[in-house]
């Protein structure tokens, strides 16, 4: 009888060991920033790479065999070691039906901001003298309105590519319905109602010879808040905006842009009083 209670407490002893060494492999990864990032799309996180599994969070393949570290891990084999490689025929449980539509998502988005950026860009060369000296008034306007179009397009994609993620699970009425999406409902919104304003500017740019000069330029002022509405929603929610280098060069670039609107203003300002100013001299002349 002693024996066998020894050997149980041999045997819990060894439970107890195997415990405590899982607990201790299995730790908690911290994210001081307070998100996740995986600027390499290698499917881990850069902290999870950093204090869990070693990896380089700015190398898809670590170990230079051509399988990403992320689907090495998940198939057991060692993501430092090239000589730790995949067998094709034993890789199992490994899917791209998500990761596919969230990478166009991602792709799109930054397509769309891109050329949503370069259409106010140009829009604003038509109205500052100093680049009217570099670029054509009227190419401008022609690549304004053209690119004008092909942002709404990746925009439009951009949204429908999130119907076939399979984690977000997106319906049809979370992409063009304001306030529907139970993920990020308000930032979401955001990006629903810009899409629209953007599809508003651009038929009205389209029937301009349908509608008053003032109506369309009241029209026009709605180029800031869709430009505002845009940043927030792409602030908030993008991906790739969460590591430092792409934050960095999103909010320089927007601030030189910032920085165009401010000249813009102040030079139409300028403009406004001066024709006042001549208007008050020929009138005290008639006088």
């Amino acid at each position: 009888m002693k024996r066998i209670f020894t050997f149980f407490m041999l045997i819990a002893s060894l439970f107890s060991v195997s415990s405590i060494s899982f607990a201790q492999e299995m730790r908690a990864v911290e994210y001081p920033a307070g998100y996740a990032a995986d600027v390499d799309l290698d499917g881990l996180t850069d902290e999870g790479e950093k204090q869990l599994f070693l990896t380089d969070p700015n190398n898809p393949d670590t170990d230079w065999d051509g399988y990403f570290d992320g689907l090495e891990i998940l198939n057991g084999t060692n993501p430092l070691d090239v000589n730790s490689y995949l067998n094709p025929r034993e890789v199992t449980g490994v899917s791209m039906e998500n990761s596919w539509a969230w990478y166009i998502t991602r792709a799109t988005a930054l397509i769309s901001f891109a050329l949503l950026y370069i259409v106010v860009f140009f829009g604003l060369t038509v109205r500052l003298p100093f680049l009217n000296k570099i670029f054509s008034p009227l190419a401008s306007l022609r690549v304004h309105a053209w690119l004008s179009v092909q942002a709404l397009a990746f925009a439009a994609v951009h949204g429908i590519s999130l119907v076939f993620d399979k984690f977000l699970k997106f319906t049809i009425a979370d992409v063009f319905i304001p306030f529907s999406s139970y993920f990020e409902t308000n930032m979401v919104a955001l990006g629903v109602i810009s899409f629209y304003v953007m599809l508003l500017l651009i038929l009205t740019s389209y029937f301009r010879r349908l509608m008053s000069h003032k109506i369309w330029r009241i029209s026009h002022f709605l180029n800031i808040a869709l430009y505002v509405i845009v940043i927030i929603h792409a602030l908030n929610l993008g991906t790739d905006l969460k590591s430092g280098t792409g934050r960095d060069i999103f909010i320089w670039s927007n601030f030189f842009l910032g920085m165009l609107f401010v000249a813009n203003l102040s030079y139409q300002l300028i403009m406004v009083i001066k024709r006042n100013v001549a208007a008050r001299k020929i009138d005290n002349l008639q006088n």
